[in-house]
């Protein structure tokens, strides 16, 4: 028994999935290894891999443990760290990412001082492949304590899994990953948390999530079907309730996010009558004119949804989003030039916006085809994730 469990503290497992990750495991491990509180165990689950990832592993002692199993996906392989965990607490740390020397500290603490919480989460810095910071964080900056479970609904607020730890029974109790999950697998698991018990989150940056050409995250389509399968597993009505919690005196944001919700659930009508309900009593909702273009454009009635975007825009002309989305009802129409300057607009207004900047490679390449470009589905986040 170590001099932290002697004391009465929490003892944390830490959970690498790993596929073909030799070329950043062995800084994923050692951020782990160079924690102030270092971890009881740090279960690597290697995934099937094909490079030298399992012979890297193998090169360190404990507390590292390697388990090693089929090429499952990520779901399978966190649930396979879980159930072989010795740990009170599990973190979790893909095997591209690094975690700051205080990470498992300061979570830790926060379960110690708050034994009913289930999910501790904290911000995270972007990086690109050599670790250089790109002057970029992923933040929940309203988080809402009581509220929380509202304010996932209406949007994934933890940046990555890689920022989270989580307590073991608890994750045993909601039933781990759903393995028929294949993308953004996280999301789902944090909902069915946050449904049921406390979350706590830290605003400060412990992680550092590399961005680089092979991050799973890059699969737009399939990460949007798979939150469609997570929000599908809750009814309107507790999606009401959990919104009257997170927006209490606001009614205005409830309704605005349901039709958020109701879109990401591809309930193109149920939005459509939504939101023109909720612009009968706030007829300057520039949101409200941007999601229903977006009902109309997914219902190809290109004409309305050029219409809702440009009102969008005179209620409210730094709505990046729907410059973008103009843009893409030009290009489609053959109108490129003026593609491009709806384009440039929108990264002009926001920086990092990167819908239109892959637009405009898209508008410009030799091999132009407009069924690629890609429209902006939701209204977007105060802070985005940079290319």
């Amino acid at each position: 028994m170590n001099r932290m469990q002697r004391q009465g503290a929490l003892s944390c497992s830490v959970v690498v999935p790993a596929y073909n990750s030799t070329p950043f495991i062995r800084q994923a491990l050692e951020s782990l290894l160079q924690q102030s509180t270092v971890p009881e165990e740090i279960i690597v689950v290697d995934n099937g891999s094909s490079d030298d990832t399992v012979a890297v592993v193998e090169k360190f002692g404990p507390p590292v443990r390697l388990l090693r199993e089929q090429s499952r996906g990520a779901s399978f392989a966190r649930n396979y760290g879980i159930y072989g965990a010795r740990g009170d607490l599990v973190a979790f740390l893909d095997a591209d990412d690094v975690s700051l020397p205080l990470r498992i500290e300061k979570q830790r603490q926060v379960f110690m001082e708050s034994p009913a919480t289930a999910l501790v989460f904290s911000a995270m810095a972007y990086s690109n492949g050599d670790l250089q910071l790109l002057g970029r964080l992923s933040r929940c900056e309203n988080f809402c304590e009581k509220g929380f479970f509202g304010q996932l609904l209406e949007r994934n607020q933890i940046g990555s899994t890689s920022v989270a730890m989580v307590r073991r029974s608890r994750l045993l109790e909601v039933g781990g990953f759903d393995v028929h999950i294949t993308h953004n697998e996280e999301y789902d698991l944090w909902l069915r948390l946050a449904s049921s018990f406390p979350v706590k989150y830290l605003d400060e940056v412990l992680v550092h999530y590399r961005i680089h050409g092979s991050n799973i995250s890059h699969q737009r389509e399939a990460q949007r079907a798979n939150e469609k399968k997570a929000l599908e597993k809750y009814s309107l009505v507790q999606i009401r309730q959990a919104l009257k919690v997170t927006y209490p005196d606001e009614p205005y944001y409830q309704q605005i996010a349901i039709a958020r919700i109701l879109l990401r659930v591809e309930n193109i009508c149920g939005a459509k009558e939504h939101l023109e309900a909720l612009r009968h009593v706030w007829p300057e909702s520039s949101d409200a004119a941007f999601l229903l273009g977006v009902c109309y454009q997914l219902s190809g009635k290109n004409d309305k949804a050029v219409r809702e975007y440009h009102s969008c825009l005179e209620l409210n002309s730094n709505q990046a989003e729907a410059s973008n989305n103009l843009g893409v009802l030009a290009a489609i129409t053959g109108e490129r030039n003026r593609a491009v300057l709806h384009f440039q607009a929108a990264i002009k207004l926001r920086q990092h916006y990167s819908d239109p900047i892959e637009n405009l490679r898209i508008v410009h390449s030799p091999e132009y085809n407009p069924s690629a470009l890609r429209s902006t589905l939701n209204t977007l986040r105060k802070e985005l994730k940079p290319l």
